[in-house]
Order: structure tokens, then C-alpha cells, then sequence
């Protein structure tokens, strides 16, 4: 038997040793079968998860470990992890097509790391496999507890021996989202109901026909569901230089001006008529962000593009401005992103882009292009890889157009605020109308609302 004492904490630069709170959290996990870690974003969450899994190995307490993770974190940070820290293990990335995806889960590996929405494709071969582990990160993208992802996680989860789910914010956005959350790592925990509509009611009031609020008691409630967990946050555990923001005012173009105000004036006009819905609201104000992008996509599916040369003048003299730097451009559209590419490309600057259509294997070579190599910009939509990347080869993110998600937005930003990163962070809204500044005001209060319940984490 291996005693905890005598584990050497293998890393890829032996000069190196974990953080006293990695090694805190990994003799955590070890003693929990079923829990969380909320660690703040780069507190180095990976780690701490491979470490307790290897000392188990050592040990013959375990024999195979499930990852599931978001597809741009599957080889670039997981796998890479593993090969460079872990040498002595195995893994396999479980992606492609189904055959492919089952054989890498039948293979003779320690790790097999899949995709969330890869669970629901081998549902049945991972069930059969009895995985000793399950490793959940970004554990948010289960918090909806009635689609087919959180289903098939509950159910694999229930064949295994431990869940570990880590996540820097479990409820970016709402209490509710604790419920799927719970289901999935910990569904036997006294404090949590059996069906969401008792768990809501507990959690949040309702104040209007579509509208929910926080309940006094909420944070307390989500933290008693979301439990054993452990939490560090980063600035009282990692040294890191501060992270600024800043919001840069862009005049829009004659051609966004017409085609801002001719959107505008529909909106208002189905308002007053009477025909406005939640739904079709949030699709004509999505339309009001792709205008201040540059770009909107209409009902056919046809892009129309406006003039942005205002917008992309600013980004151009950001970018002037931090040459000493790396840029990292967060842009909500993918039309906009080839719109950069090109713009980035022909004043002779190497640039790459992730989004929702490049596959893992070429998000991770590009990643790594920009922490090591001559990539001097990467253009990422933010819904494609928010989560887990490590960007700290730049100190400077430029929203070009913003998302609605809380929870998206601030994993965005972590991806430079983290360990590693040795000079001060900037972070630049561009803002070009109402609706961005509406928007951004939104991210702030859901910001307020998340750090509330997190607070209860390190508090009660």
C-alpha cells in the first residue's frame, strides 16, 4: 500500500510541487465518493481530480476512470494533462464516430475521456464498462434535468462507484440550476427532493406570469443540495496580478445605424400590437447583437453584412496597442468570426479561430499555437470554448459581441485569469448600442446573483 505521505505528486517539471490546496482537495475527492469541487477558475481543478485518481491506481482501489468534458477541453487540457504529468497512464479520447467512440471505451486505458454529449451516444457501453470513477467538468452543462444529457448522466452515474463533479460556478444563473446538478453527482443527499417542482418552489417565488426570483433562503438551500463540496477561491490561494475592465463606446456605421433602428422600430411595433413573446423577443434582440457585429443571419439562413469598419478600426488599434501581448477576441457569431479572420489575415497577422464547426483535435492544436508558438490572435466563440482552455500567452480579451449566458462569459474571461498568468489582465467590452449595454448590465447582475450563492461556499 501506498501511504499518502509517500506519493511523489508526479508533474512534468519535477522542480515544481502542487499547491498546498490541490493537495488538500485531492485527499478531499479520495474521502468522497460523491462530491464537488466549486475551486475557483485556474485554481488547477484538474490536477487535484488526476492526482486522487492516480494515488488510487497506485493503491488497485480503482481500474478504469470516465472524464466527461467539453469538447474543446477533451485533448487540450485533459489529455495533455495526463501525457505530460501522468506519463505512466493511459488514456483514450472517446470521439468520432459511435464505433470509435466505443472502441476507445473498451480499450485498455486508465482514462477514457468523452464528451457531454457524447454520454448520450455509448450510454449503454459506458453502463456495461463499470467505470470505478466518473469526473464531471464543467459540471453546469447538466443543470437542465429534463434533456437527454442529464438523463444519460444519471444514469451512468448510478452504475459507478464515485462522481466527482467540479464546476467554477454550480448556479451562474438561476437556483433551479442546482436541481440536475445534485441529480447527477449526489442524488442521495437528504436535503434534496425527489422532483423539481418541489425543489423550485423552495428556491425561488414566482412574481409574474414568466418570472422567478430568488428565495431569501435559496443560497443556503443550494448549499445544503450541492454537498460534501469543497471550495477555494483563487485570489486567497494563487498569487495573481489583477484583472481590469474596460468599456470602449463604438460608433456605429451608417449601414448598422439604418438597420439597428429598422429592427428596433419591429420590435416595438410587435410589442405594442401585442404579438411580442418571450421567444421571438430574444430572437429580434440576438438580431440587435449581430447588427453591432457586423453580420446577421435572416430567417432563410442567409448571412447580410453591414459595415463595421468602426468596430473593426477599434479591435485593430487594441490590438496595436498590446503588440507586446497575445489577443484573445471572444465573438458570440460565426459570421463575424470569418468576417475577423479574413480582416485579421490581410494586414498580415497569424490568426486562428474555434467555434462550433472545428474539431477537438484542431482546437487543441491551435491552443497550443497560441501558448507556445507564433499565433499572435484567436478568435474564439465563446459557447465553443469558454471552458477549462488555458489562454495565459495573452493578458488582454476583447469582446467583440457579447453572449447572454453568465455562466459562459465569466469561464471566457478565466481562461487568462488563472495560474500561470504573471502580468495584469484587461478585459474590453466593445459597445456599440442599448442592447450591449443592456446585455452587459445583465451579465453583472447574474454575476452578483452566482457570487452570492458561492459565497455560502466558503461562509456557512
Amino acid at each position: 500500500m501506498l501511504a499518502l505521505e509517500d506519493y511523489s505528486w508526479p508533474m512534468k517539471n519535477p522542480e515544481h510541487r502542487p499547491f498546498k490546496h490541490q493537495k488538500e482537495t485531492a485527499v478531499f475527492l479520495i474521502n468522497n465518493k460523491h462530491a464537488y469541487n466549486f475551486s475557483d477558475l485556474g485554481t488547477g481543478k484538474t490536477m487535484s481530480a488526476l492526482w486522487a485518481c492516480d494515488l488510487l491506481f497506485c493503491n488497485q482501489k480503482i481500474r478504469k476512470v470516465l472524464i466527461v468534458s467539453p469538447l474543446s477541453t477533451l485533448q487540450s487540457v485533459w489529455g495533455k494533462e495526463i501525457f505530460e504529468n501522468l506519463p505512466h497512464r493511459k488514456y483514450r479520447i472517446a470521439h468520432g464516430t459511435r464505433d470509435q467512440r466505443i472502441s476507445a471505451i473498451r480499450g485498455d486505458t486508465d482514462f477514457v475521456v468523452i464528451n457531454h454529449d457524447g454520454v448520450v451516444i455509448v450510454e449503454e457501453e459506458i453502463i456495461k464498462q463499470k467505470f470505478d470513477i466518473v469526473i464531471i467538468d464543467e459540471l453546469t452543462a447538466f443543470k437542465k434535468h429534463t434533456n437527454n444529457r442529464t438523463k444519460s448522466m444519471i444514469r451512468i452515474t448510478k452504475s459507478c462507484r464515485a462522481v466527482w463533479g467540479m464546476t467554477g460556478e454550480p448556479t451562474p444563473n438561476s437556483p433551479t440550476e442546482a436541481f440536475g446538478q445534485a441529480k447527477v453527482v449526489n442524488p442521495h443527499n437528504k436535503f434534496l427532493p425527489a422532483y423539481y417542482t418541489a425543489f423550485r418552489q423552495m428556491v425561488e417565488m414566482q412574481v409574474g406570469p414568466f418570472t422567478w426570483v430568488p428565495t431569501k433562503d435559496s443560497s443556503k438551500i443550494v448549499h445544503h443540495i450541492l454537498q460534501p463540496s469543497i471550495r477555494f477561491e483563487r485570489d486567497k490561494c494563487i498569487d495573481i496580478p489583477p484583472c481590469q475592465y474596460q468599456d470602449i463606446v463604438v460608433e456605429f456605421t451608417d449601414e448598422q445605424k439604418v438597420a439597428y433602428k429598422q429592427m428596433k422600430d419591429e420590435l416595438m411595433l410587435e410589442y405594442q400590437s401585442g404579438l411580442i413573446t418571450a421567444s421571438n423577443a430574444a430572437v429580434k434582440f440576438s438580431k440587435l447583437l449581430q447588427i453591432a457585429a457586423g453580420s446577421v443571419k435572416d430567417d432563410a439562413g442567409n448571412i447580410m453584412k453591414f459595415d463595421s469598419t468602426s468596430r473593426d478600426n477599434e479591435l485593430w488599434q487594441i490590438f496595436e496597442d498590446t503588440k507586446k501581448t497575445k489577443l484573445v477576441v471572444f465573438c458570440a457569431f460565426r459570421a463575424s468570426i470569418f468576417h475577423l479572420v479574413d480582416f485579421f489575415t490581410k494586414k498580415g497577422v497569424k490568426v486562428g479561430c474555434i467555434y462550433g464547426g472545428v474539431d477537438h483535435g484542431k482546437r487543441a492544436q491551435l491552443i497550443n499555437d497560441f501558448q507556445t508558438s507564433d499565433l499572435q490572435v484567436l478568435i474564439i466563440q465563446p459557447q465553443s470554448s469558454a471552458h477549462g482552455i488555458t489562454l495565459t500567452a495573452s493578458n488582454v480579451i476583447v469582446w467583440y459581441s457579447l453572449i447572454a449566458s453568465g455562466e459562459v462569459y465569466r469561464q471566457a474571461n478565466g481562461r487568462i485569469t488563472r495560474a500561470g498568468q504573471t502580468r495584469k489582465q484587461l478585459i474590453i467590452h466593445l459597445i456599440g448600442c442599448k442592447a450591449e449595454q443592456r446585455l452587459l448590465d445583465i451579465l453583472d447582475k447574474k454575476a452578483e446573483m452566482s457570487n452570492g450563492i458561492l459565497k455560502t461556499f466558503v461562509d456557512l
